[in-house]
Order: structure tokens, then sequence, then C-alpha cells
């Protein structure tokens, strides 16, 4: 399984499903095509994948609504060209979480993929400290006015 520069057009749902958190997720598939993660539409965040036999799929979060905390475990869709193929998916993303939590040998690849989504999480969280630091600059000005 990999990320893909194929288009996930023509992909759909055919009732294939998967729990983990968008940490683990992140982890094995690298990083989203789409985390907008603001709850404003159906889907917070998105990956475009093939499997090792080269069939494409898609990842994503359906009608969550909200923020979704990266290590909150919810419920993954997998679409696929045929439910075949979002089977196949779903047992390699399977295949990948167990190696997550248990490297055997862990190529660079991997090592690479896992440094990436640590970087981009620790940015995320320097970006929601400034945001929330700005807010609370914002309430004592506001505090101070009263």
């Amino acid at each position: 399984m990999k990320q893909t520069k194929q288009s996930g057009v023509g992909t759909s749902f055919h009732n294939v499903t998967f729990k983990a958190t968008v940490n683990e997720l992140w982890g094995i598939l690298g990083k989203p095509e789409c985390e907008e993660n603001t709850g404003d539409d159906k889907v917070n965040f998105s990956w475009t994948l093939e499997t090792d036999g080269g069939e494409v799929f898609t990842v994503y979060d359906w009608k969550e609504y909200r923020k979704i905390s990266e290590n909150e475990e919810i419920e993954w869709h997998i679409g696929g060209r045929n439910e075949a193929a979002t089977i196949t998916a779903k047992e390699e993303i399977g295949k990948a979480l167990k190696e997550f939590y248990n490297p055997v040998s862990p190529d660079i690849t991997t090592l690479q993929r896992l440094y990436d989504a640590a970087r981009t999480r620790e940015e995320n969280l320097k970006a929601e400290i400034t945001r929330l630091k700005s807010l609370i600059y914002e309430f004592a000005d506001k505090i101070k006015n009263v």
C-alpha cells in the first residue's frame, strides 16, 4: 500500500470501514491530501492510495461534522472502484497498523513517514497554541475594558 498520483475519482463506498486515530493514519499512510479538520464539511481528512496490487482506493472520515482529536479512535470509510479493492485495502491497512505498533524491522520509508507525521503534528500543535494564546490575550483585553 502506498500513496498514489492516480485519481480517486470513480471510487465509492462499499460498506467497508475500520477504526483508527488520525495519528495512526498519519503514521501508516503519510500526510493526507485533505486535512481541513474544521468539521464544516462531510470530510475532514482523506488519502488517495493504491493497494500492493495497484488498485486505487480512498480513506476518509465521513460526516463527523466536528473537529476530530488526533488521538480519538473513529470509524474511517474506504472507497474503491469495487468491493474487492476496498476489502484488500482494509486488509493492508490492518497489517500496516499492526506493524506500526510492533515493527519487526522498519524500512527507511516507514521511518521517514513516521518522522514526517510527528513533525507535522508538532507544527499543528504549535499553531494551535499560538491561536489559543491570541484568544487569551484578546479575552484579557476585553476584561480590562469592562
